[in-house]
C-alpha cells in the first residue's frame, strides 16, 4: 500500500480506494490506506483466486483502531453479499459489546463470538486469521498471540462462504453504524494455514526489520 493499491502478486486483486479513502498515509511499513469512520473502505473484485480461501486460509494486516470500543460495530473485512440474500459471505468485526468475532460462512445468523476485543487504541497492531474448514477451526491472533475463543465455531461453520466483493473498513449493506475508523496496512492473503512460528517470524520481521536479523563478518 506503498503509494499503490495494486496486487504484488500475479492474481491481480487489486483494490480500489471508495468514497475518498484516505491512501498512501504513514503507517506500520512505509503508507497505508486511513479509514473516517464514516463512509469510506477498499474493495477487492470478486475472483477466482479470492474465493479459494474460502477452505483454508491465512489473512494478515496491520491495524491501528482509533478507538476498538467505539460503541457500534466496526468491520476489518467483509464480503459484498454478507448481509444479501442467501447472506454467506465472510463477516471480521468488533462489535458494540466489546467483542470480536469471524463469520467464515455468514448463512447462520448464530453468534460467531469468538473473543473479548484484543486491541489498544492508537497502536500498531499485527492481526492475523486464520481459517480451516477441514478441522472447523477459526484461529485469530494479535501480535503473535492466539485470542481466547468464547464459542465453538466447529458446531456452527456448516458449508463453504461463496464471497463476493471483498470489503475492508465498512460494508454499506450492514446498515446503521459499521465503519471502521483507523488504518491499516500490509493487507496479505494466502490459501494456506500458516502456522503460529510463521505468523511470529512475519510479526518481527515486519515489526522490526533492523532488529529481526544481522549480519557477522565475512567468513
Amino acid at each position: 500500500m506503498n503509494g499503490s493499491l495494486a496486487d504484488s502478486t500475479s492474481n491481480a486483486n487489486d483494490a480500489a480506494a471508495i468514497n475518498g479513502l484516505a491512501v498512501n498515509t504513514p503507517s506500520q511499513i512505509g503508507g497505508g490506506v486511513r479509514f473516517d469512520g464514516i463512509d469510506d473502505f477498499l474493495m477487492m473484485n470478486h475472483s477466482a483466486s479470492l474465493d479459494s480461501t474460502v477452505s483454508a486460509a491465512t489473512f494478515s494486516l496491520w491495524i491501528n483502531w482509533n478507538d476498538p470500543v467505539a460503541g457500534h460495530y466496526q468491520m476489518v473485512m467483509s464480503s459484498s453479499n454478507r448481509f444479501v440474500t442467501p447472506r454467506d459471505g465472510f463477516e471480521w468485526a468488533c462489535d458494540p459489546n466489546g467483542r470480536h468475532y469471524f463469520y467464515p460462512w455468514g448463512g447462520i445468523e448464530q453468534d460467531f463470538n469468538l473473543g473479548t476485543n484484543p486491541f489498544t487504541k492508537q497502536a500498531w497492531q499485527y492481526l492475523v486469521l486464520t481459517l480451516d474448514y477441514a478441522t472447523r477451526d477459526v484461529v485469530i491472533y494479535v501480535d503473535g498471540l492466539v485470542v481466547q475463543t468464547t464459542q465453538d465455531v466447529k458446531t456452527l461453520w456448516t458449508q463453504l462462504a461463496r464471497p463476493a466483493d471483498w470489503l475492508w473498513g465498512g460494508n454499506p449493506d450492514m446498515g446503521g453504524a459499521s465503519w471502521f475508523k483507523g488504518s491499516m496496512d500490509e493487507i496479505r492473503i494466502a490459501t494456506a494455514v500458516r502456522s503460529p512460528g510463521w505468523i511470529a517470524t512475519e510479526l518481527a520481521n515486519q515489526r522490526s526489520p533492523s532488529t529481526f536479523y544481522r549480519v557477522g563478518s565475512e567468513q
